[in-house]
């Protein structure tokens, strides 16, 4: 009797695993012959410009920008009030492509005044260095002493476009900031503009504990130097930087040649 009464117990036990996998099974099963709608987005880039997503309107806006097409202008131009930084700096960046005018560079100009991300500041002074917007002139002179060395070395590659000889103190003068990049674009603008008086403050840099400064120097006296810069010259041919020596030996050629 005890050996009967087990059987039916062990085939119970031992089957109640298979009825709950069972269980479980069909719960994870998803349903059979479920079907997904998919849409496409049918609106034009330029629409596009509008969608709430940044990263829509950035998108687009890089497609656009490619195409190089005047008649997007007013489409770019409405992009300069974008919130989001990165649409303001491919509309500008797009702008130079397309547009070399005014209509281009005073909207520009406007953002320049009151845009506070950097880079976008830094597309903004491109652009209006590269049109020669002159009445960007005077907010490119005050920008050459703004704080930030980085905006101070692009208003003074700007300023070098204009050509302005009333910008030539200014820019001679900044072969004294502190900022080495300043020193350089400074150093690079005289050079450009063949601003002669600036040769004793370029000799001077000759002895900047900087390589890259002393190498630009160098290679400014051989544009702009003669031959009473010469025994100045002569002294960076043993300098410790090959870069330096190597200026240096070039700038004193150029000059021999003259």
């Amino acid at each position: 009797m005890k050996s009967f009464l087990l059987i039916p117990v062990f085939f119970l036990i031992a089957s109640q695993p298979c009825f709950s996998a069972e269980k479980k099974s069909k719960q994870t099963t998803a349903p059979a012959g479920t079907n997904y709608e998919v849409r496409a987005d049918s609106r034009t880039n330029v629409e596009k410009l509008s969608d709430p997503d940044a990263s829509v309107r950035t998108t687009s806006a890089r497609v656009l920008s490619r195409e190089r097409d005047r008649k997007y202008l007013p489409d770019f131009i409405k992009l300069l009030n974008d919130k989001n930084p990165i649409a303001r700096r491919i509309a500008v960046d797009a702008l130079i492509e397309i547009s070399t005018g005014p209509e281009m560079a005073a909207p520009v100009l406007a953002l320049l005044k009151t845009e506070e991300e950097l880079n976008v500041k830094l597309s903004c002074i491109n652009a209006v260095s590269r049109v020669k917007y002159e009445p960007a002139l005077k907010y490119l002179v005050t920008m050459a002493d703004d704080q930030n060395p980085v905006i101070r070395t692009y208003s003074l590659s700007a300023l070098g476009e204009f050509n302005s000889p009333g910008t030539y103190s200014l820019i001679e003068g900044k072969i004294k900031d502190p900022a080495e990049g300043v020193k350089i674009e400074a150093v690079k603008a005289c050079v450009k503009l063949k601003i002669k008086t600036a040769l004793p403050e370029i000799v001077e840099l000759l002895k900047y504990p900087i390589a890259p400064v002393r190498r630009e120097a160098a290679s400014a006296l051989g544009e702009l130097g003669d031959k009473s810069v010469r025994k100045n010259l002569e002294k960076l041919l043993s300098d410790k930087d090959k870069s330096v020596a190597g200026a240096a030996k070039e700038a004193l050629d150029k000059i021999a040649k003259k």
